[in-house]
């Protein structure tokens, strides 16, 4: 009797059953290897997790503290228990450069600090330190036209000190590098000079 033609010939020395042995037996191994490092990635993980925890000394407590869910707690309902002033920066205007120093392309910094009252505005603000009086003016203008979040403590709102930087005509990332480093020492064009012997 001859094979049919759809079924392959049996190797020489083997059973039908032996060749379809090893495929079958491969890949449930692979499988096996598959999940045994995917276990061992996360138990891992975990370990380090637990291990971190540990170290540092941090225990999941479940939250507590009760929710206040009554209309006196107003706008600040959103914000954490504990903070400090926070500019809303959708109700302040935007802070422009004296046109003096804009028309004359000169840049700088003002930091002025205030007391940030329960209310979200600035009280007794003064430059602690500034690089032009021009600056320092509009810098001292723009604080009294800020509005703020104000700081809490336990969900209530309170008075608070806040430091404010303020960047003229530069940005931040500019302002940082020149602290660390100086202002730049050439910014011109090259000169070309003569040779002379």
């Amino acid at each position: 009797m001859a094979p049919a033609p759809f079924d392959p010939p049996p190797s020489l020395g083997r059973s039908p059953q032996e060749d379809e042995q090893p495929a079958l037996s491969a890949r449930p191994q692979k499988q096996k290897k598959a999940v045994h490092a995917r276990s061992w990635i996360v138990s891992a993980a975990a370990a380090c997790c637990g291990l971190y925890m540990l170290v540092m000394g941090i225990a999941h407590r479940p939250d507590t503290s009760p929710t206040q869910t009554s209309a006196s707690s107003g706008s600040y309902a959103f914000l954490d228990d504990n903070h400090k002033p926070v500019l809303n920066r959708v109700e302040t205007p935007r802070l422009h450069a004296p046109p003096e120093m804009r028309d004359k392309g000169i840049s700088g910094i003002s930091i002025v600090g205030c007391d940030i009252g329960e209310d979200g505005k600035a009280h007794a603000c003064r430059i602690e330190r500034g690089t032009n009086p021009y600056f320092n003016r509009a810098g001292m203008e723009y604080m009294a036209r800020a509005v703020f979040f104000p700081a809490m403590e336990h969900g209530k709102p309170v008075t608070r000190h806040f430091r404010m930087r303020l960047f003229f005509g530069i940005k931040p990332e500019q302002a940082q590098s020149f602290a660390k480093y100086g202002p730049p020492l050439f910014t011109g064009s090259p000169t070309l000079l003569p040779y002379l012997p």
